[in-house]
């Protein structure tokens, strides 16, 4: 075990920095901190972005930073491997290059630990009277509450459109460097060409949250909330990294994450209500990176919903392969759009996914696009659910969207095992849907809520989720391999319902689904009787148990018990 070491607002740098006498800066305890050193950082503001200063080592050897009570910091540079970083709030970071981010993992960060940290609040402002002044290089608006957003001298800031086809004079877009500001104008280091009044979005923070090196590996980033950020929030390169359990919300019209290198896996993230204030062109939730390849990327149990552009398209040359998609949970966002090789989409579901009719976001008419002629092949698209999907337009009618689509050769697709249906409370079915399974063509799923993916706990994957199969449910086990159709695979806990049918007048049949296996049906005979197994083994019949009793004499009373 290492030495302990305390960072403190009330410190200073020349105390030995002990739980008494802490230092001020987390810089000078980057410096000095060894292999298996930990430093605990107390609440407070400190404005510095952390260089770190050696590697540790795996197990007990890490170098460890924590904070007690959340200490805001502007963000870390991670230069060294086996460093651990937990529970900071980042915030303020701005500098001159887009590719850049609060934290930054370099060639020779590897495995590094990000735990339970907070990436929030860029100053940002969306303002209708924008003008663009060449004389004195400033932006001003008779609105004005530049100073009360935050913007400040030394920022870096991003200029763009608010509405959607607006054009800018390309001297005025783009990024400029902040050297002075009042409440109703911004005084930039660039030359501007006369122009106003504008629509126009600024965005203090045009840098990543999160941005990895492509040699960097073997990072747990974990726990985080990427929130309210002026530009997209992750930035995955490297080898091997696990992404689990993080928030990326209000991402204000721009990517959630990009991704590239090899061996990655995504887990249990949420992607959720980004608002669009910035006007590019499509933001994407999971959009690879055009000049970084990536092979053997996993998404899975992932729950997005409310982002206010497309959930992916990818993007390149066919250099990318094997991204596996996989019980995963997509709500009211803009469709897959594939151009890579070896994608496979299994057990997710789909629901109002294409529908949405965005600004910059156009409805589809289904949830998956296959351009299988630049290079979308050996596609497999298996046992997922498509609920309301697509929108019908022009000649297109409801019942041929919904579902996925195919541009080009179908050769290499595997699509199979997918339930699709319209809208509640009918369900009804899809007349061009091609796979021609009937029974999972339109009809009921059974969910638990469909109006309401999250449950009453708002907490995606958990046991009161919406879209959770209930035990009678025609999707469970009716996949291919036997699997339950779509991203849930227990269904929700509940009753099991029996259904009775007389059969002349001194017999009845006792039906209940076979996805009840784990029940056995027990009968008595009078209210104050004990439940006992019947003895009688229960026959199949498609997708149900049914058994005949004897129904003379007194009353019977049946039950499924586990």
């Amino acid at each position: 075990m290492g030495a302990s070491y305390f960072v403190s607002p009330e410190g200073t740098d020349t105390n030995p920095g002990s739980e008494s006498a802490p230092w001020r800066t987390i810089q000078l305890a980057a410096d000095k901190a060894q292999p298996g050193d930990i430093v605990t950082v107390r609440a407070g503001v400190y404005p510095e972005r952390i260089r770190t200063a050696r590697s540790g080592g795996p197990g007990n050897s890490r170098i460890t930073f924590r904070t007690e009570g959340g200490a805001e910091v502007h963000g870390w540079l991670i230069n060294h491997s086996f460093n651990t970083l937990q529970g900071f709030h980042i915030k303020g970071f701005t500098a001159t290059s887009v590719t850049d981010a609060r934290v930054r993992v370099n060639a020779g960060g590897h495995n590094l630990e990000l735990l339970d940290c907070t990436f929030r609040d860029s100053t940002h402002i969306t303002r209708f009277d924008m003008r663009f002044n060449a004389t004195d290089s400033t932006l001003s608006s008779a609105t004005g509450g530049f100073l009360a957003a935050g913007f400040a001298p030394g920022q870096t800031m991003y200029v763009g459109s608010a509405t959607n086809g607006l054009s800018i004079n390309s001297a005025n877009s783009g990024i400029k460097k902040i050297t002075a500001v009042t409440d109703n104008a911004l005084t930039v280091s660039a030359t501007l060409v006369d122009q106003g009044p504008l629509p126009i979005y600024l965005s203090a923070y045009y840098q990543y949250g999160l941005h990895f090196h492509g040699a960097a590996t073997n990072a747990l980033i974990k726990g985080n909330v990427f929130r309210n950020l002026g530009y997209d929030a992750w930035y995955i390169n490297g080898i091997g990294h696990l992404i689990v359990s993080n928030v990326i919300e209000a991402v204000n019209g721009w990517d959630a994450m990009h991704f590239g290198g090899r061996d990655h896996v995504f887990q249990s993230n949420i992607i959720r209500n980004s608002p669009l204030y910035v006007f590019q062109n499509s933001p994407d939730a999971m959009e690879n990176d055009s000049l970084a390849p990536y092979s053997r990327v996993v998404f899975t149990n992932n729950f997005i919903y409310g982002f206010s552009g497309v959930l992916s398209s990818q993007k390149g040359s066919g250099t990318s392969v094997d991204l596996m998609v996989t019980h995963n949970v997509f709500i009211d966002a803009g469709r897959f759009n594939l151009s890579h090789p070896g994608t496979t989409f299994e057990n997710n579901t789909f629901l109002r996914v294409a529908r949405q009719n965005t600004p910059v976001v156009s409805v589809a008419r289904h949830a998956i696009t296959v351009n299988s002629t630049v290079g979308a092949e050996y596609v497999t698209i298996r046992n997922n659910v498509f609920l309301d999907c697509g929108q019908a337009t022009g000649a297109v009618k409801p019942d041929e969207v919904g579902w996925y689509e195919v541009n080009g050769p179908t050769d290499t697709l595997i699509a199979e095992g997918n339930f699709v249906a319209g809208s509640a409370p009918s369900f009804p079915a899809k007349r061009t849907f091609m796979e021609g399974n009937a029974s999972l063509n339109g009809g009921d799923p059974r969910f638990v809520d469909v109006t309401n993916p999250v449950g009453p706990d708002g907490i995606p994957f958990t046991e009161d989720d919406g879209l959770r199969p209930m035990p009678d449910s025609k999707l469970i086990g009716a996949g291919v391999g036997g699997r339950t159709i779509g991203a849930y695979q227990t269904p929700a806990p509940g009753p099991v319902r029996l259904a009775t049918r007389a059969i002349g007048l001194s017999r009845l049949e006792i039906s209940w689904p076979k996805t009840a296996e784990p029940w056995r049906l027990q009968v008595k005979d009078a209210l104050s009787a004990a439940w006992a197994d019947l003895a009688q083994a229960p026959e199949m019949d498609n997708d149900q148990y049914k058994v005949e009793v004897d129904a003379t004499g007194s009353s019977l009373f049946f039950r499924l018990a586990k």
